[in-house]
């Protein structure tokens, strides 16, 4: 298998299905494992995916290899001319300093939206960057490869849902009432540019 890094101006995040099952099966309320390499995979919550995921998955007709394993989003913040990119706009960039262990640091968001009403998703910039993130950024999705899925199937627990995870609608309910002890499933915010070239399997 290979394991040449990526270059830096396109980068990966791997995704698998990992929880969500027991609920109507949708894209919209499935729940998954992500990471750049697999270290982040192990460590990251496992979240829902945001809506500009989601339509991509949708137009590229990937939605049901998504729910049965997942799949590999490649992000770019140069334009591609080859099919099965599409193209987002940066709407709002929020910057805040912050300090750790005395050193100052700004810590950035920003949200990302399609002209063409491909859904919206959030990103946050990695490795300490200091450069905004882009005004544009291109991403599209792939399935997963083989040798991601023989990882993810190995380990065993990243395609099992998490042991509080409910099973049924009802189970958020008591006669009327919301139960307090279910976890809020949060939404994956996307990785900026990398400062250098990364491989999933490469720490």
């Amino acid at each position: 298998m290979s394991r040449k890094p990526i270059v830096t101006n396109v980068w990966t995040l791997t995704i698998f299905r990992s929880g969500g099952y027991a609920q109507e099966s949708n894209v919209e309320n499935a729940i998954f494992a992500f990471g750049r390499k697999t270290e982040e995979v192990e460590f990251h919550q496992k979240q829902n995916l945001p809506t500009g995921i989601i339509q991509i998955l949708k137009e590229s007709n990937l939605v049901d290899e998504a729910l049965e394993s997942g799949f590999v989003l490649e992000l770019s913040n140069t334009k591609i001319k080859t099919a099965g990119w599409f193209e987002f706009d940066r709407i709002f960039l929020s910057k805040k300093r912050n300090s750790c262990h005395g050193m100052g640091y700004w810590s950035q968001r920003a949200s990302f939206g399609s002209v063409v009403g491909l859904g919206s998703f959030e990103m946050m910039p990695v490795d300490w960057s200091h450069s905004d993130l882009p005004q544009k950024i291109w991403m599209r999705a792939v399935p997963l490869t083989d040798n991601r899925l023989a990882w993810a199937l190995g380990r065993g627990d990243i395609l099992s849902s998490e042991p509080n995870e409910q099973s049924t609608l009802e189970d958020y309910f008591d006669l009327g009432k919301i139960i307090s002890n279910q976890k809020k499933i949060d939404v994956i915010h996307l990785p900026g540019p990398p400062e250098k070239p990364y491989h999933f399997f490469i720490d």
